[in-house]
């Protein structure tokens, strides 16, 4: 990782906690300073407070850009809302993405509400964090969601197994559902056999459990599963995660340069994966989109230039997002 995303990953939480910013970070608390994904933060609080200290250490790390995006807040409930900061430097690629929650659900019912807790511990670099076993229960929900055919999810199923079975059994963060302790069993073992597919059967039978026994003890709250309805058809069909571009490829050589540049968007964590639209259909296109992903098309219009192709991603890439700093407004002002 950069020295630039190490300065100001550690100058937003010197901020966060000089200005008693109530905030606890969700997981991988303990790789920030080798950062390979986004960093996931709960907040109670105004948003307006976060956008003024992100835009104030983009200034002083010399980023090119610090970007809001409204696609998973836009028209979403207050428990479903997710506010996310992009901090993009153009010119290097180096990227970071923070999101904010209001809470950790399950389904559509709260998993862990920041808001009613005050189980807040700290790391060694003085980094306020969500109990590791809060967030390591966490983990098996989050291994269910995956594709277990997919290679690259690899790393990610054996870390967050190791995770699960690193707690003590007396201290999994439990939800008081129905049948709990014999699933809690089932989910060891088939872990330990490495057994995924009853993972993910087991899991989602608890899933149903916890929003079942939610809705009977919260029965005015039951409105919300239509809501999350309303949310999934606005985040897969109306409010799309996904940037799209089009590239001209005229030759192998072309073809090469248009590749580096969009797998080392990947590598620097500007974007998990990429994909011709050609490659598509229609559903896949859906499901594509509910990631920061790429679905590049083929166009006639020249754009071999690589400092153009940087522009086309950038100008597609900012589309419905709102630019809260860029460091060429800020060079003009000087002129």
């Amino acid at each position: 990782m950069s020295k630039k995303i190490n300065k100001t990953i550690s100058d937003i939480f010197k901020q966060f906690n000089n200005l008693k910013i109530n905030y606890a970070v969700l997981r991988n608390f303990e790789n920030l300073k080798q950062l390979r994904s986004d960093i996931d933060i709960l907040y109670n609080g105004d948003i307006k407070n976060i956008k003024k200290i992100l835009k104030k250490i983009a200034k002083i790390n010399n980023w090119s850009y610090l970007i809001f995006d409204r696609n998973k807040s836009k028209n979403f409930s207050n428990i479903s809302k997710i506010y996310i900061f992009y901090f993009f430097d153009l010119k290097k690629l180096n990227f970071i993405q923070i999101d904010f929650f209001n809470s950790l659900k399950i389904f559509t019912t709260p998993y862990y509400n920041f808001q009613i807790s005050n189980k807040i511990k700290f790391t060694k670099d003085n980094i306020k964090t969500i109990p590791k076993n809060i967030s390591y229960t966490y983990h098996i929900f989050q291994l269910a969601s995956l594709d277990l055919k997919n290679k690259k999810n690899l790393k990610k199923i054996k870390k967050y197994r190791n995770r699960f079975l690193s707690i003590n059994k007396k201290k999994i963060y439990l939800k008081k559902t129905f049948f709990e302790e014999f699933i809690i069993n089932n989910i060891i073992i088939f872990l330990k056999q490495g057994n995924y597919a009853n993972v993910k059967k087991i899991i989602i039978l608890y899933k149903i459990l916890i929003l079942i026994n939610y809705y009977i003890k919260n029965p005015f709250y039951f409105f919300y599963f239509f809501i999350r309805i309303y949310e999934f058809t606005l985040l897969y069909l109306f409010q799309p995660w996904t940037t799209s571009i089009k590239i001209k490829i005229s030759n192998k050589i072309e073809k090469i340069k248009i590749f580096d540049f969009l797998n080392n968007l990947k590598k620097k964590n500007v974007i998990f994966d990429w994909k011709f639209s050609k490659n598509l259909n229609f559903f896949q296109k859906i499901f594509f989109s509910e990631r920061r992903n790429l679905i590049v098309k083929t166009t006639n219009k020249k754009n071999n230039n690589e400092n153009k192709i940087k522009l086309i991603f950038f100008k597609s890439f900012c589309a419905n997002k709102d630019l809260i700093y860029s460091s060429k407004k800020k060079n003009e002002n000087k002129k």
